[in-house]
């Protein structure tokens, strides 16, 4: 009986012991094979892993940037005038869920605000109106690092989701007409939005970053222009080729 006791008193030390080394194995940082000092045989030494390369659990992931964006080959059409190209400033925002070293995925919104061009109008000098207009983007995007370092990374990503063009026309001068309608009438148009894109990080902190990105996609809006009640025309149709750069802050926690 105390040869038994004895034996199970040891089996269970043995036990609580292989528990604490495996959990202190688990909670310390991502280490590499031991590397050899100068002049020695034998390693007496373990390199650990730091920043992003220390990566060994969930993350969660939010970004928030601003910069510009270009539709180049776009026709923007208006009353009477039609006129290539188009350049907006935009904010964006991201929400990723990060659940390896080398993938992450999430969705985000880009909000196009004060584009530099609009078509000239062609009404009477009496019903003269201001033409604005406005980009937003709701996509999803999967996010593949290529490369991880301890304080700087780089990925590349598929983008997809839905593009919006609001265009709006307001009177200049009280008239009428503008008595009858409202001074601005927007005019919304939706289509798929699919592209790519590349980016890098910068750790400033363990927990804050910046963050850079390039993107180009292709929105494919609806060929025939949607109309308002007064026959006003949508200015931007059929496929457009877009091109992003944005500059940003990062911030990451373990989950």
């Amino acid at each position: 009986m105390r040869v038994l006791y004895g034996k199970t008193l040891a089996l269970l030390g043995a036990s609580i012991g292989v528990l604490s080394v495996s959990r202190a194995h688990a909670e310390s940082p991502t280490t590499v094979e031991p590397v050899p000092s100068e002049g020695t045989t034998n390693a007496s030494f373990t390199r650990t892993s730091r920043g992003y390369m220390a990566i060994d659990r969930p993350v969660g992931i939010a970004e928030f940037g601003l910069g510009a964006f270009t539709l180049p080959g776009a026709e923007i059409c208006g009353p009477g005038s039609c006129s290539q190209g188009d350049v907006s400033f935009e904010l964006d925002a991201w929400q990723l869920y990060r659940p390896t070293l080398r993938y992450s995925f999430g969705a985000g919104v880009t909000v196009g605000l004060l584009t530099i061009r609009s078509p000239k109008s062609e009404d009477p000098a009496a019903f003269a109106r201001d033409h604005s207009r406005g980009y937003l983007t709701v996509e999803a995007i999967g996010r593949y690092y290529a490369y991880v370092g301890e304080t700087v990374e780089a990925w590349a990503g598929l983008t997809s989701g839905l593009a919006v063009v609001r265009d709006s026309f307001s009177d200049k001068r009280r008239t009428e007409v503008s008595l009858v309608r409202p001074r601005g009438a927007p005019i919304r148009s939706e289509g798929l939005a699919l592209g790519f894109a590349l980016g890098s990080t910068f750790a400033l902190s363990p927990n804050w970053s910046i963050v850079g990105s390039a993107r180009y996609g292709a929105w494919f809006l609806p060929t025939k222009p949607a109309t308002d009640p007064f026959g006003d025309e949508a200015s931007l149709t059929g496929q457009t080729n877009v091109v992003a750069l944005s500059l940003g802050v990062g911030y990451r926690i373990p989950l």
